[in-house]
């Protein structure tokens, strides 16, 4: 570990961590060799119990939502005597500079660069602008996860009724009738509309969604194919925006575990084809170069800024738990038996994550 990280008190390093985990194209490998992306870093607890709460991950494919701990050694969890306190139980990640223990206190442990914890910490402790837009993308983050898994419960449950096929182009014919009520440049007639429509079951679509899920072609492959070539009558934004709202709900819902990582990895990394003017009008400082971020300012419309807690209240009262078959809850019991097992270990051994 960095000798850096001395100098800075536990609180701008836990800043600088929830700054650090707001990368969310960013993939990172647990203590335990799973793939980690963070969805949302969740909320800085300022209170007693976990530092990080409702913090959302991609584990292995899996949605996951838990509450987080930041460390700087893994054996800080034994000093500060964590696991005679319940309100740490069940713990989602273990946050650490240094790994200095076997085992995990936590459902995973993962271990963070100490130059790059207090690289960003700097910033954080003087306040400066990176920072500040930096807080700003963390809420707008926290909108772009609730819409897609929003739009993906809605799929998988038409899926469950209808079967794949039917449940993507009923959802092709939704996109439609949103799209012809809202004002466009270039603007669309009813009747070029209604022809895209007609005929989209006989175009390439539906076997690019078949492609993706057979792994005849990779992910990359597949959404590069459908964002740059043209199916029938439409533009390149009618068809990305046609991607975000149909197509990669359809994979997720349907995909496993593997290919749902590379999906939520294009959708946190894929650059947006242009500003939307309407999100320009209403938000003229906050950036679009992301489509995620034009995901998220479009929720944040949507819902009126009006999320609650995004991994909690929101995520729970929308039911995604009952529908996305990829969706879980870290409460199952673990940390405490666990803690327990490695605290006695370590005492005997003498050791000190723009449509409707």
């Amino acid at each position: 570990m960095s000798h850096h990280s001395n100098t800075f008190t536990e609180i701008v390093l836990q800043r600088g961590v929830h700054a650090l985990l707001s990368e969310p194209s960013r993939v990172w490998t647990t203590e335990s060799g799973k793939r980690l992306q963070t969805l949302s870093p969740g909320r800085l607890n300022v209170h007693e119990g976990p530092d990080y709460l409702d913090i959302a991950i991609l584990l292995d494919g899996e949605v996951m939502i838990g509450n987080a701990e930041f460390h700087r050694h893994a054996s800080d969890w034994i000093l500060h005597r964590h696991s005679e306190n319940r309100v740490f139980d069940n713990l989602l990640l273990h946050l650490v500079l240094v790994q200095d223990v076997e085992g995990s206190f936590a459902r995973e442990t993962l271990v963070l660069s100490a130059e790059e914890v207090t690289g960003i910490a700097r910033s954080v402790r003087q306040g400066t602008d990176a920072h500040r837009d930096r807080e700003v993308l963390e809420d707008l983050q926290d909108y772009a996860l609730l819409r897609l898994l929003r739009k993906s419960s809605d799929m998988q449950a038409d899926i469950g009724k209808l079967g794949l096929r039917c449940a993507f182009f009923a959802s092709v014919r939704q996109f439609i009738i949103n799209f012809q009520k809202k004002r466009r440049r270039p603007a669309y007639s009813d009747t070029s509309l209604n022809y895209f429509y007609e005929n989209c079951e006989s175009s390439s679509l539906y076997s690019l969604i078949e492609n993706a899920l057979s792994r005849t072609e990779s992910f990359a492959t597949v959404m590069k194919t459908l964002i740059t070539t043209k199916l029938l009558n439409e533009g390149a934004a009618m068809r990305r925006e046609l991607a975000i709202n149909c197509v990669l709900p359809a994979i997720i819902s349907s995909a496993e575990s593997a290919l749902r990582i590379d999906v939520f990895a294009w959708y946190w990394s894929v650059q947006s084809l242009g500003r939307y003017g309407v999100l320009a009008r209403k938000f003229p400082t906050i950036p679009q170069e992301y489509l995620w971020q034009q995901q998220g300012l479009l929720e944040f419309i949507r819902t009126r800024g009006h999320k609650g807690m995004i991994c909690s209240e929101a995520i729970k009262g929308y039911g995604f738990a009952d529908t996305l078959n990829f969706y879980r809850s870290a409460s199952q019991p673990l940390s405490r038996e666990v803690s327990l097992i490695i605290e006695q270990s370590k005492t005997e051994s003498g050791g000190s994550d723009e449509m409707d």
